[in-house]
C-alpha cells in the first residue's frame, strides 16, 4: 500500500512540475488565456481563422481604446496547448473605409490578412493576385460574381455584424495583391492594390 501511495505522490509531482514548465514557457489551455498571458488588458476576440490546426489568427478589439490587433497562436501537443506566436497593433482610424492588418510568413508564402470594416456600404470584401489581362476587364463586369469565378485567385467574405473579417492566403505574392470592396449588391465599391491609393466607384 505504501508503495503505491508513494508512486501516486511521484505521479502527481512530475504532472504537477511538467505543467509548471509547460506555463512558464507560455503554454495556456485556452486561446483567451494564452491571449491574457501577454495582453492583460480587455481583449475581446471578434474573429479568428484555423490555419491546419497549426496556428490560428485572431482579430481582437481594445475596447477601452482606439487600438485592435491582429495575433497569430501557435498550436502545440495535438492542439491542446495554445502559445502566444506573434502580433501587431493597429488605429480603428474610423475615416478610412476599412482598416487592413496583415502578417506574411515568407518561409511557407502565406499571408494573413484582417480587416475591421468602417464603412456600412461594405457587404463583402476579397483579396487576392489579379489577372495579369485585368485590364482587359471592365470595372462594370467586376462584380462579386467574377471574384466567386475564380477560386483558385481570389478568397471573399460577407461582412459580419461584427464587421471584423480574417483571411488565410498561401502563394502570397505582393505583386498585383489587390483589395476589393463590394455593396449588397455585389457591385464593385473599393478597389486598392498595396502599392496605391483607395480608389471608389
Amino acid at each position: 500500500m505504501r508503495r503505491n501511495i508513494n508512486g501516486i505522490i511521484i505521479s502527481l509531482a512530475i504532472l504537477l512540475l511538467m505543467f509548471y514548465i509547460f506555463i512558464s514557457m507560455g503554454f495556456r489551455f485556452t486561446e483567451k488565456s494564452a491571449i491574457k498571458a501577454i495582453f492583460p488588458g480587455d481583449l475581446v476576440i471578434k474573429s479568428e481563422l484555423n490555419n491546419n490546426n497549426k496556428e490560428i489568427y485572431l482579430l481582437c478589439d481594445n475596447i477601452k481604446t482606439e487600438l485592435f490587433y491582429d495575433i497569430i497562436l501557435e498550436r502545440k501537443f495535438f492542439g491542446l496547448l495554445y502559445k502566444y506566436k506573434s502580433s501587431n497593433s493597429y488605429n480603428k482610424s474610423y475615416d478610412e473605409p476599412f482598416v487592413m492588418t496583415g502578417s506574411i510568413d515568407y518561409k511557407h508564402k502565406r499571408g494573413y490578412f484582417g480587416f475591421k470594416i468602417n464603412n456600412v456600404n461594405i457587404k463583402y470584401i476579397s483579396i487576392g493576385v489579379d489577372d495579369l489581362q485585368r485590364n482587359m476587364i471592365s470595372k462594370e463586369n467586376l462584380t462579386l460574381n467574377y471574384i466567386k469565378s475564380k477560386p483558385e485567385r481570389f478568397k471573399y467574405s460577407h461582412i459580419n455584424s461584427n464587421k471584423y473579417v480574417t483571411f488565410v492566403y498561401d502563394n502570397y505574392v505582393q505583386k498585383n495583391f489587390v483589395i476589393r470592396a463590394f455593396n449588397s449588391t455585389g457591385k464593385l465599391y473599393i478597389e486598392k492594390y498595396l502599392d496605391s491609393k483607395i480608389m471608389y466607384f
